[in-house]
């Protein structure tokens, strides 16, 4: 049998498969360096079999690492119920003295950056 098929074999490094059968494409073909297993830590250890999932066995060891899971619920921009809801509480807040005392809040670091230019 005669194997024939793409030539990108000569980009990493391998003699092409075009007509050689199988025997001598056995023989031929060596792995580039690069792919070749040459330690121990290149070869993918096995499964644990310690009865714990992955996903449970990460979180246990971020949870030793100092670090905690959070969840959070947020609302989807997407609906159509958040938009009016939006919409209602802008319409509310327009011109009130509480919306002044929010922007002055969110702009006052602005204004400290000018003052120090």
């Amino acid at each position: 049998m005669v194997v024939c098929g793409p030539h990108w074999w000569g980009a990493v490094g391998m003699r092409r498969p075009c007509c050689l059968t199988r025997e001598q494409l056995a023989l031929s073909v060596t792995l580039p360096p690069k792919w070749r297993a040459t330690n121990e830590t290149t070869i993918p250890r096995p499964a644990l079999d310690d009865g714990i999932d992955k996903f449970r066995r990460n979180r246990s060891n971020r949870k030793a690492a100092g670090m905690r899971l959070v969840h959070i619920w947020v609302p989807d921009p997407t609906t159509p119920a958040l938009a009016a809801t939006v919409q209602r509480e802008a319409e509310v807040l327009r011109g009130a003295l509480e919306e002044h005392e929010a922007l002055d809040f969110i702009e006052a670091p602005m204004r400290d950056l000018d003052d120090d230019r």
